[in-house]
């Protein structure tokens, strides 16, 4: 599905953040993304999002190099993902039923199943009473729930999940866990990042740990 391929990543501050960097990502698979802060995990996530340009080297998706294509088209692609990020950035003044429902409209779907699609998304978070609320109503664990909505309303085939779920209450982040998992089950390919020890990593999944300082890398079959 996805393949890294020499790629460097540089920043003034990280002159060798990934060095020589291949990794090879299966439909399907789950990879869990494990390391300090400051060790790549979230470039490397954007990199996958086609929203962080290597330094150098290829990066493809579903045989496409995603930094040789328009940025329209890499746009397009984007749509087969789903992106569970950090500091999300909603319609404020717009209902949680039309943030899930407006990316829909814009790749074409028919307006009743976008509705459909953003309703449900909303009921699996456990937002679905809340769909007619505006986004800049919402606590900041609400926003995050939101996110993950609109993440899953377009039926990704790829679910790229960033560490934003710390405090969570431990039933939300169950139920959390449970959603990703369901999605994997699917055929849907899932990576995490996370901190050592975080609740959404998979004991039984490949594992890549980051270690500072860069660019060294482990990666661990499990």
């Amino acid at each position: 599905m996805m393949e890294f391929k020499e790629i460097f990543k540089r920043y003034p501050e990280h002159p060798n953040l990934f060095e020589n960097f291949s990794l090879s990502l299966g439909a399907g698979e789950w990879l869990n993304l494990v390391g300090p802060p400051g060790s790549g995990k979230s470039t490397l996530l954007r990199m996958m999002a086609g929203l962080e340009k290597p330094t150098s080297g290829t990066l493809t998706f579903h045989g496409q190099d995603l930094y040789r294509l328009r940025a329209s088209a890499r746009s397009r692609l984007r749509q087969r993902m789903g992106l569970i990020f950090p500091d999300p950035v909603f319609l404020e003044g717009h209902s949680l039923l039309d943030n899930v429902a407006l990316p829909l409209e814009i790749q074409g779907l028919p307006q009743a199943e976008c509705l459909t699609r953003a309703q449900n998304a909303l009921q699996r978070v456990g937002l679905g009473n809340q769909s007619s609320l505006r986004a800049r109503q919402l606590s900041q664990n609400a926003r995050q729930r939101l996110m993950v909505a609109r993440a899953i309303s377009g039926y990704p085939v790829l679910l790229l999940v960033d560490d934003f779920y710390h405090g969570w209450p431990q039933e939300q982040r169950q139920s959390l866990e449970n959603l990703l998992g369901s999605f994997h089950q699917g055929g849907v390919t899932v990576v995490v990042a996370s901190l050592p020890g975080g609740n959404l990593l998979s004991p039984k999944a490949r594992t890549l740990t980051l270690s500072t300082p860069a660019p060294h890398r482990i990666e661990i079959d499990t």
